[in-house]
């Protein structure tokens, strides 16, 4: 997992910096923003996650010092095998 703009560390519900988003990132969240109607800017944290064939998300919650919206971007899934 690598975390840009912004680490939240569960244990202690607090931020960190983390590394500033690379340029690809930047225009994926302009694009984010456009969608969910709000400024690039208020898109602060970007999580990347690699999950390996066939594992699934699990539960979780967003955490709540970032607010709303919450954006999720799925790349090269598959979807269900036949």
């Amino acid at each position: 997992m690598l975390c840009f703009g912004w680490n939240y560390v569960t244990t202690s519900k607090s931020l960190t910096p983390a590394a500033e988003m690379p340029t690809i990132l930047l225009a994926l969240r302009n694009r984010c923003a456009t969608a969910a109607a709000v400024v690039p800017e208020a898109l602060k944290q970007v999580i990347v996650s690699r999950y390996s064939e066939g594992a699934g998300i699990g539960a979780h919650i967003d955490a709540p010092v970032f607010g709303e919206p919450v954006v999720g971007v799925s790349l090269l899934g598959r979807g269900a095998s036949p």
